[in-house]
């Protein structure tokens, strides 16, 4: 039993039914030089048309998989029977760490975030050290990012994923 086809597969599939298509086209005496330029002109924009359907819906799949990924890495962890104005105080908390650590500046203080970051572990400020992390990937902060997975280990994948 084989898996789904693959979008490079169906692809691949599709410019070679048009090339089938188009050599059939090119060899059919009946039609006029006219009518097969049309009927090859339509073989063409369908097979185009086929093929971007499938690169919008595979970009499409990766933006949606981004946005889950975000969420996951960059929302403050929930907590299961919490109040409203806990989840209220929490939201508010990781605001404010999200500010200081975005108002971190790397032309001034290469290492800011980073040391915003060990602090954040050694005080066990988990929403502080994830918006440290946050600001790291949009920075690309290999560096931070790398910090922060040795004391995350099992948010590596997903930190990898929208680091790449």
């Amino acid at each position: 039993m084989t898996g789904p086809e693959s979008a490079e597969s169906k692809i691949q599939r599709i410019v070679a039914q048009c090339d089938d298509a188009v050599r059939k086209l090119r060899g059919d005496k009946l039609l006029s030089a006219e009518g097969k330029q049309a009927r090859i002109a339509s073989a063409y924009h369908a097979a185009s048309t086929a093929a971007a359907a499938i690169r919008d819906g595979i970009a499409e799949r990766e933006a949606d998989e981004r946005k889950m990924l975000e969420r996951k890495l960059f929302s403050p962890t929930p907590q299961l029977m919490t109040s409203a104005s806990d989840r209220i105080a929490r939201d508010a908390s990781y605001r404010d760490a999200f500010e200081r650590a975005s108002a971190t500046d790397a032309a001034k203080d290469p290492h800011a975030l980073q040391t915003l970051l060990a602090r954040a572990v050694r005080t066990d400020d988990q929403l502080q050290a994830r918006a440290a992390m946050a600001v790291a990937l949009e920075r690309s902060d290999t560096d931070t990012l790398n910090a922060y997975v040795q004391e995350h280990p099992t948010v590596e994948p997903d930190v990898q994923r929208l680091a790449d």
